[in-house]
């Protein structure tokens, strides 16, 4: 592509020989890499959305050119994948808030089943940021490539995380960049009333799950999802719940 710059072509090419060629060694940095390929990503993801807000020069650019690397490690990340592995897999834990209070941890792992959630998500959002290259308004350019960056970022963390509130947080942030891109990158001359609908409705029926969550931390004592899997609900817990 003619409009992408030169020292971003190097950069991705670059990334794509080093990941390539620590895919082919038994390197103890390739084991590192990819034990922390989620959070390599979203940390790229998060970069790349304050660079497009505070550094408007070639914003297409930086935006399809992280999110084809993170593309590309997502790829990596599904072809190292073990189908037959019960547990989670790309595991990370980090204390988030640990008191008497809450107690939550920053925990990623993937499983059969968000995998391809992952590996979806990566592929769509290139696609969203290339059709912008049409695009010539600067204004809509640096709100619309923001908030599609921030919506990867988000979904990321959805599919991976194994906290159900860190979940909750992630997957609900979603709802703003959402309510911006229809409000105000929408056609539609109703779309002011479209996305104030789509929030309002979103928002109040999501804080039923928040309660959920609420409920099963005061029951539980945790929102770790591998410690929910080994706690014993009783009957009418699980009727409320």
């Amino acid at each position: 592509m003619s409009s992408v710059s030169s020292f971003g072509k190097l950069t991705f090419f670059s990334l794509f020989f080093i990941f390539g060629f620590l895919s082919l060694t038994k390197l103890e940095f390739l084991t590192f890499l990819y034990s922390n390929s989620i959070v390599i990503i979203c940390v790229l993801l998060l970069i790349c959305c304050f660079s497009v807000l505070a550094f408007p020069s070639n914003i297409k650019e930086k935006a399809l050119i992280t999110s084809s690397i993170c593309f590309f490690i997502t790829l990596l990340i599904f072809a190292n994948f073990s189908p037959y592995c019960t547990n989670f897999q790309y595991f990370n834990e980090y204390v988030w808030l640990n008191n008497s209070f809450l107690q939550i941890n920053l925990m990623f792992g993937l499983d059969g089943f968000s995998i391809y959630f992952f590996v979806l998500t990566s592929f769509i959002i290139p696609i969203c940021i290339f059709l912008e290259f049409r695009n010539s308004d600067y204004f809509f350019q640096k709100g619309f490539l923001a908030s599609l960056l921030f919506i990867e970022l988000a979904l990321f963390i959805a599919f991976s995380t194994l906290d159900l509130l860190v979940f909750f947080l992630s997957f609900e942030s979603i709802l703003i960049p959402m309510f911006l891109m229809v409000g105000i990158f929408g056609s539609n001359k109703r779309r002011i009333k479209a996305s104030f609908f789509f929030f309002m409705y979103s928002f109040l029926f999501s804080l039923f799950s928040l309660l959920l969550i609420l409920y099963i931390y005061y029951v539980a004592k945790t929102t770790n999802i591998l410690l929910l899997n080994d706690y014993l609900f009783n009957s009418n817990q699980q009727v409320f719940a």
